[in-house]
C-alpha cells in the first residue's frame, strides 16, 4: 500500500512557500546591492515568493477545504439531510422571498463564491495541515475539517471562474490584494480540479489526520494509563477537575433544557426515516440511554468530577475525538450483543469523544484539560454541544455510519439489545448498566403520551 499521507507533503515540496511577510528592516534595506545580491543567489522559488509575498504576479498555491457558504449554513448540503429537516421543522411557519424580489436578484448578482483554503506552505506553525474530521458520508460528499474558521477565505472575482464549484481538495492559486497585511485574498486561477487529484488530496489529508490521532491515542495511553471513550471520566488531575467546574457553571448559567420523550421520539424517528431507517426498537434503546445519561435534559453536565460530558448522551468534550475500530473493551463487551448487529473489527466508524467530534463538525476544536488554564471561554462550545438539535443530528449520523456496517432486520432487534449496543459503541461508559428494563419505561411512557411502539 502506498503511502497516501506523503501526497500532501509531495505538494508543499512542490508549491509551498513560506509565508513568512519581509521583515520590515529588510524592506527598507531592498534597494542596497548587498540585499539584492542575496536575493539574485536565491533559487527560483525563493524568488517566486518574494514576487508573491509583495503581490506579484506568482501568487500562492492552495487547496480548497470547503464551500464558505456551506459551512455557514452549518452543512446544510442536502435537502434530505438530517439539518435541513429539523431546519425546516424550526421555520415552518416563516414565508421565503420570491424569484421576483429585486433585493434578492441584486444579491445574486454580487455574489461572490468564497472558499475556506490551505495555503501549501513549508511554515506550518500558523497554517498546520488540516485535520479532516469526517467525510460525512451519510448526507453528502462534503468533508468536515476540524478548526475550518482559523484557514484563510479566497473569494471568486473573477467572471469566468464564477459558475465554477470548487470541490474539497482542488489545487488554485490565489494572491492577496496586500501580502504584508494578508488583506482580500482571491481566487487567481484554477489549476487542477480532477477528481482523481482531489480524491489524492483528500486521502492523503485523512490520512495525515488519522496518523494525528493514532499519535494523540498512544499520548493519551501514557498520561493516563487507559483509553477514556466518550462517556468515561479522564483521570484525574487537578486541569480535568477545573476543567469540568467551567462546565458546571456554565451548565448553571444556562439552566434546565427538559426535552419531553414524546417530542424526542419523534425528532429521531423523523431523522433516521429521512436518511433510510425505519426502526422503532433502534429509537427507544437510544432514549433508553438519554434517559438514564440525562434525564432527557440537553444541558446537563456529567456529574463525575474529572469529566467534561454534555447533554442527553453525554458528548465527552475533552477530545478532539476520531473515529475507529471498536478497541479491545468494546470487542469483549459487544461479544454479548447478537452476532448480527455487532459491529467488524475492521471497521473505523467508533466514535471516540464525541463532544470533541461534534465540536470538530461545526469548525470549533475541543479544549483539552492539558492547556486549559482558566482563560480560555468556553461558552461557545458548551452552547454548541448542549444544543438538543447539534445532539441528534450527531447521534443520527453517528448511528448511521455504525449501521451501515451491519446487515440485520429492522424490528428483528429488540429494544433491549439496541440500548446495549449504544450503550457499548457509542457512550462507552466505564461499566455496562442494564438498559434492558429502561426501555420498558421509555415505551410504558410514550403510550401514556399516545405514542405506540
Amino acid at each position: 500500500m502506498p503511502d497516501m499521507s506523503g501526497f500532501i507533503d509531495a505538494l508543499i515540496e512542490l508549491f509551498g512557500a513560506s509565508q513568512d511577510v519581509v521583515p520590515e528592516d529588510a524592506q527598507t534595506a531592498f534597494g542596497s546591492s548587498v540585499y539584492r545580491s542575496i536575493f539574485r543567489d536565491q533559487s527560483a522559488i525563493g524568488q517566486n515568493l518574494i514576487e508573491s509575498l509583495n503581490g506579484g504576479e506568482a501568487g500562492l498555491y492552495a487547496l480548497v477545504l470547503s464551500n464558505r457558504a456551506s459551512y455557514e449554513q452549518q452543512q446544510a448540503i442536502s435537502e434530505n439531510s438530517v439539518w435541513n429537516y429539523l431546519t425546516n421543522v424550526w421555520n415552518n411557519g416563516n414565508t421565503e422571498e420570491t424569484e421576483e424580489d429585486p433585493a434578492r436578484s441584486l444579491t445574486n448578482i454580487l455574489n461572490f463564491p468564497e472558499y475556506y483554503v490551505f495555503i501549501l506552505s513549508r511554515s506550518n506553525q500558523e497554517n498546520p495541515i488540516p485535520t479532516v474530521v469526517s467525510s460525512n458520508e451519510n448526507f453528502s460528499t462534503e468533508y468536515i475539517f476540524l478548526n475550518l474558521e482559523a484557514y484563510p477565505v479566497a473569494r471568486m472575482v473573477s467572471k469566468r471562474f464564477k459558475n465554477t464549484d470548487l470541490k474539497s481538495g482542488s489545487l488554485i492559486k490565489v494572491q492577496y490584494e496586500n501580502a504584508q497585511t494578508r488583506d482580500l485574498l482571491s481566487v487567481i486561477d484554477i489549476v487542477e480540479t480532477d477528481e482523481k487529484f482531489t480524491g489524492l488530496v483528500m486521502a492523503s489529508l485523512e490520512a495525515k489526520s488519522a496518523q494525528s490521532n493514532i499519535e494523540q491515542c498512544a499520548t493519551d495511553s501514557i498520561l493516563t494509563g487507559v483509553t477514556h471513550p466518550s462517556g468515561d471520566p479522564v483521570a484525574g488531575s487537578d486541569l480535568a477537575v477545573d476543567l469540568h467546574n467551567a462546565y458546571m457553571q456554565l451548565e448553571r448559567q444556562a439552566g434546565v433544557n427538559q426535552i419531553d420523550v414524546s417530542t424526542l421520539y419523534t425528532l429521531l424517528k423523523t431523522a433516521f426515516e429521512q436518511v433510510g431507517i425505519n426502526d422503532n426498537n433502534l429509537i427507544v434503546g437510544i432514549l433508553a440511554n438519554a434517559k438514564k445519561e440525562s434525564g432527557f435534559d440537553s444541558n446537563i453536565v456529567s456529574r463525575v468530577a474529572t469529566e467534561s460530558s454534555i447533554g442527553l448522551w453525554q458528548f465527552n468534550v475533552q477530545n478532539p475525538g476520531y473515529y475507529d475500530v471498536p478497541n479491545s473493551q468494546i470487542r469483549q463487551r459487544a461479544s454479548a450483543l447478537p452476532e448480527n448487529i455487532r459491529i467488524p473489527t475492521d471497521q473505523k466508524v467508533v466514535p471516540y469523544f464525541a463532544g470533541g467530534l461534534l465540536l470538530g463538525s461545526k469548525g470549533v476544536a475541543a479544549i483539552t484539560p492539558a492547556v486549559y488554564d482558566g482563560t480560555q471561554d468556553l461558552k461557545p462550545l458548551y452552547d454548541i454541544v448542549s444544543n438538543s438539535t447539534n445532539q441528534i443530528v450527531f447521534v443520527v449520523t453517528a448511528t448511521k455510519r455504525m449501521l451501515d456496517t451491519i446487515n440485520y432486520t429492522p424490528g428483528e432487534v429488540s429494544s433491549g439489545s439496541w440500548a446495549t449496543w449504544f450503550q457499548i459503541y457509542f457512550e462507552q461508559p466505564g461499566t455496562i448498566n442494564d438498559r434492558a428494563s429502561v426501555t420498558s419505561v421509555v415505551s410504558s411512557d410514550l403510550q401514556d403520551r399516545g405514542i405506540a411502539v
